[in-house]
C-alpha cells in the first residue's frame, strides 16, 4: 500500500487497505474527483505563472469520459460541436 499520511484515521486506512486488496470497490465518481482536481491545479498554474490563456466565463470546459470528449464551449453561442476535441 502507498505511503498514508499519519493525519488519516484508523478507520480510512482499513478501508484503504481493503481497496487496495480489492476487497472494497471505488465508486467511479473518484475518478472524476481526482481529474477536476488536477484541471483546478493546473489552471492556478497557469494564472500563477501566465504560461497560457485561462478559460473564463462565458466559455467553459466539460470534460465526458464516457464519450471520450473534451469540449471548450461558449454559453453565449450555446453550440460546442466546433469545438469539441476527441480524446
Amino acid at each position: 500500500m502507498p505511503f498514508v499520511p499519519a493525519y488519516i484515521k484508523l478507520a480510512a486506512r482499513e478501508v484503504l487497505q481493503e481497496v487496495y486488496a480489492g476487497k472494497r470497490a471505488v465508486p467511479t465518481s473518484s475518478v472524476g474527483v481526482g481529474l477536476t482536481s488536477i484541471l483546478t491545479a493546473n489552471e492556478a498554474i497557469n494564472i500563477l505563472l501566465k504560461k497560457k490563456e485561462i478559460t473564463v466565463a462565458p466559455r467553459y470546459l466539460y470534460l465526458d469520459l464516457m464519450d471520450q470528449r473534451f469540449i471548450v464551449g461558449n454559453m453565449q453561442t450555446a453550440n460546442p460541436s466546433n469545438d469539441t476535441f476527441q480524446i
